[in-house]
């Protein structure tokens, strides 16, 4: 429903200014060298993180804090805390890109369904994550691209700022995204509660 008054603007082909988004809680489901490499090798490129730190975000001690300081050194990143929800389309209007850079040897992220892509659908985004397997199908409609190692990301990245992102496939993340609303989920949910378990 808060995407429902955003006006979706195809991204232009070889813009001079790019900028690079992630919104969602900063923890270690992040694949932080990951991103100190694509930070790294793309300077020309704005990085803007939108989020509280999380530390600890699974029970054992880690150093979130710490590796994220480390991007945030970078002249072209830039931390905001977290906005709320209301504000997160206005947010996401402000990105040309947007990641979903989790690490996946962990198998609490390999299994999770990151609904900030959906987010990032409503708002007509063009979207590189690594392989979450829930991902894939909208890969493979080319809704979203897949990038496996650092040096692809990146290759990604220039990708879309060669190539843009238009308005027919905006339109199509955007039918994706009204089929994964929470309450088409709880709908789905509830469906096969009546029917005996039958899913």
């Amino acid at each position: 429903e808060l995407f429902q008054r955003v006006h979706l603007h195809p991204m232009a082909k070889n813009l001079e200014q790019v900028t690079v988004g992630y919104i969602g809680g900063i923890s270690s489901r992040i694949d932080f060298s990951l991103l100190n490499y694509v930070i790294h090798a793309l300077p020309h490129v704005h990085f803007v993180f939108i989020g509280n730190i999380e530390p600890n975000v699974f029970g054992t001690p880690d150093r979130v804090s710490s590796e994220f300081a480390a991007l945030c050194r970078y002249k072209n990143v830039r931390w905001l805390p977290g906005v709320t929800k209301e504000r997160i389309p206005a947010a996401l209007s402000k990105m040309d890109i947007c990641l979903v850079p989790y690490r996946t040897d962990s198998m609490f992220n390999l299994f999770s369904f990151p609904m900030k892509v959906m987010e990032y659908f409503a708002s007509g985004k063009p979207v590189i994550t690594t392989d979450i397997l829930a991902l894939r199908p909208y890969a493979r409609k080319k809704l979203l691209t897949m990038a496996v190692t650092p040096e692809s990301f990146v290759k990604r990245i220039e990708m879309y700022i060669r190539h843009g992102w238009g308005s027919t496939l905006q339109m199509r993340q955007a039918e994706e995204a009204h089929k994964n609303t929470w309450a088409s989920k709880v709908s789905t949910i509830t469906d096969c509660v009546w029917k005996n378990n039958e899913c």
